[in-house]
């Protein structure tokens, strides 16, 4: 791929890299934490060719500077304001002057399972980005499902504008080669690289078992209308696996992976721990995450780790930890089956009864999850270093640039 030439002002050795569909503050944990893992990846690749990163992240955290721990400099927060003119006239100066940008679509959100608008609300922020930015790339996602013809053929559009277009699951790369007829590059979720404090991990003379409940799935609009085509009622399913896993003796951390004390009803995740948490005084809730690495550091002190929130998953499975996804999307079988890992409650499918007796008896068999997962790390450390050998080409070729032009 030939990039669009454009002349390289910054400081020495510095590129601007503007990140899409990725959030710097947020409550939700998992779109952190895409942004923390991408940005320590790119941060490592940056260095060994000799070039330093000035990030600006837009997205709907609020205008300032932040700094993270993945990154030594303070990172740019740009809020997406859709109905303010100025925003956009920011944007394209933000696109004029970067030198790469990268879009990740909240990891799930290129696709209108979310509804029609908040597919083509985002889709003009690509738009403006593949017309002004130099180098624009989709960066691993997933693709679809796209059930209008309107939403496909944009799509289509946006994916064969694209200067680099990359999968993170099978399925993805097939929808999105299907409807573009250009071949995508096929990698995996950047969130397993996310760093975390490996040395926490404490003895206990029981199994702990961890659980995310998802607010998505609770109470939030999407629930009431089951937008996700659960076949059973998923608070029942939540609250008769801790009654079982408490009657067994097992000690239950109920974990949030979106929201907190001061986050509003709808699709927190907080929520449904304190509503869990009244079942039993037993019952420990995880309070006062503030990032995801804090988040990750609590849940690999787990056994066993059950969770609706797939990034949650993501740091359970990439921490050793014995995980059960709980899935109400084809994202968690996109992810998980392209790694041969099958240990899927999914919410789709299965009916009540055999969801709860799935996941008592993988509780029971966890060290045999574990097992498995091992294996399907050695996958995972593959499909990310086709996608780091990719970043360093792209890199590679801007410091090529940067260097003729100096």
């Amino acid at each position: 791929m030939t990039i669009k030439s454009k002349n390289l002002t910054q400081e020495k050795k510095t590129i601007n890299v503007a990140l899409l569909g990725l959030q710097i503050q947020n409550d939700n944990k998992g779109c952190e934490a895409l942004t923390y893992s991408f940005i320590y990846e790119l941060d490592k690749i940056a260095s060994k060719v000799d070039l330093m990163i000035n990030y600006k992240v837009i997205g709907f955290s609020d205008n300032k500077f932040v700094t993270i721990s993945t990154h030594p400099a303070p990172i740019q927060s740009i809020k997406i304001q859709y109905r303010s003119p100025r925003f956009w006239h920011t944007l394209i100066t933000i696109f004029n002057s970067s030198d790469l940008v990268i879009d990740f679509t909240g990891g799930d959100s290129f696709s209108d399972i979310y509804g029609k608008k908040r597919f083509f609300m985002g889709s003009l922020i690509k738009l403006l980005a593949i017309k002004n930015a130099p180098l624009f790339i989709l960066g691993p996602q997933t693709y679809g499902p796209f059930n209008s013809k309107i939403v496909k053929k944009l799509a289509k559009y946006i994916i064969m504008k694209s200067d680099y277009v990359f999968a993170r699951d099978v399925i993805s790369k097939k929808v999105a080669e299907n409807i573009s007829g250009r071949e995508i590059k096929l990698t995996t979720d950047v969130a397993f690289n996310l760093p975390y404090d490996d040395s926490i991990k404490s003895s206990s003379n029981s199994i702990k078992v961890g659980i995310n409940p998802s607010g998505l799935l609770w109470e939030s609009i999407y629930a009431e209308q089951n937008k996700f085509g659960l076949k059973f009622d998923y608070k029942e399913y939540c609250k008769s696996i801790i009654k079982i896993l408490l009657d067994e003796n097992y000690t239950v951390y109920l974990i949030p992976h979106v929201g907190n004390h001061l986050s509003p009803p709808g699709e927190s995740d907080y929520t449904c721990c304190k509503e869990l948490g009244a079942i039993d005084e037993r019952i420990i809730i995880a309070e006062n995450i503030t990032t995801p690495i804090e988040a990750k550091n609590i849940i690999s002190q787990m056994d066993v780790f059950i969770g609706a929130r797939m990034h949650a998953t993501i740091a359970a499975f990439s921490s050793s930890v014995a995980t059960i996804p709980f899935s109400y999307s084809r994202k968690f079988e996109g992810l998980y089956d392209g790694i041969g890992y099958t240990y899927l409650i999914s919410g789709q499918k299965m009916s009540l009864d055999e969801a709860i007796d799935k996941t008592i008896m993988w509780v029971h068999n966890y060290q045999e999850l574990l097992s498995h997962s091992k294996e399907s790390m050695k996958k995972i450390r593959l499909s990310q270093m086709s996608f780091q050998k990719e970043l360093t080409s792209i890199l590679s070729e801007l410091q090529y640039n940067f260097s003729k032009s100096k």
